[in-house]
């Protein structure tokens, strides 16, 4: 990972350590066998958070909606604090399941990283912002 994404992971965890951010379990995309650029980042933000010891899930099947309806939503429904730390595709294809729209429109719309935040209500409807690592709103729904 090359020093402007380590960076980039930092500015980001400090972002959430002033925004007060909590989570209580953290899903990564990738495998095992290597540690990549999405396992950096997820420990530089954890330790920003002072958070190294939540549960953290690593799968390679992201993108798939049937991980997001039987893994994720179930969590944030008990009222869970999820923290996603993924490449872009599989976060374009969670955010398109969410808001019903199709993976092209949230392809390639932010630098390597960016903070995406959904809030949802108890009817299940939402609040999403996305920022960029040092905090400031790119764009709302």
């Amino acid at each position: 990972m090359k020093l402007e994404g380590r960076q980039q992971a930092a500015d980001a965890g400090e972002t959430l350590q002033e925004k007060r951010f909590r989570f209580d379990q953290a899903i990564i995309s990738g495998t095992d066998f290597i540690q990549s650029p999405a396992q950096i980042s997820l420990d530089i933000v954890l330790t920003a958070l002072g958070q190294e010891d939540i549960t953290i899930t690593k799968t390679s099947k992201l993108r798939a909606r049937s991980y997001y309806d039987n893994r994720i939503k179930p969590l944030v429904q008990e009222g869970k604090n999820v923290l996603v730390v993924a490449h872009t595709n599989p976060i374009a294809s969670i955010m398109s399941h969410i808001e019903g729209q199709s993976v092209e429109k949230f392809e390639g719309k932010w630098e390597n990283v960016a903070l995406i935040v959904y809030d949802f209500n108890s009817a299940g409807q939402f609040k999403r912002a996305i920022y960029d690592p040092k905090g400031d709103v790119i764009t709302t729904v």
